[in-house]
């Protein structure tokens, strides 16, 4: 079972506007992965993680303190999160980025 509470811990804890990504790693742990520049950019095709969501930072309300209190967004990661989640835990599959 995925912790909302280490999620929202999380999101709350991204400060600044430097574009960041949240993931679900495969130990079931949200955590933030900054983004780099063009010249030097993630390279998420080697990372392995379960899911992970588009760039953030806090500016842009997806991320930070007051997203934390976003009720419906939260809502809206933790039921992919869990989608995601039982798929890698059934198939063993990872960067699940859509789940249809």
């Amino acid at each position: 079972m995925l912790n909302k509470q280490q999620l929202l811990d999380v999101i709350a804890s991204v400060k600044g506007n430097e574009e960041q990504h949240l993931i679900l790693n495969t130990d079931g742990i949200f955590e933030i992965v900054k983004y780099h520049d063009e010249e030097d950019p993630i390279e998420f095709e080697k990372m392995n993680y379960v899911t992970r969501w588009g760039t953030s930072d806090e500016g842009n309300g997806y991320i930070g303190g007051k997203t934390a209190d976003d009720k419906k967004n939260i809502g809206n990661i933790m039921s992919h999160a869990n989608k995601a989640w039982a798929v890698f835990l059934n198939t063993g599959k990872t960067r699940i980025i859509s789940i249809t």
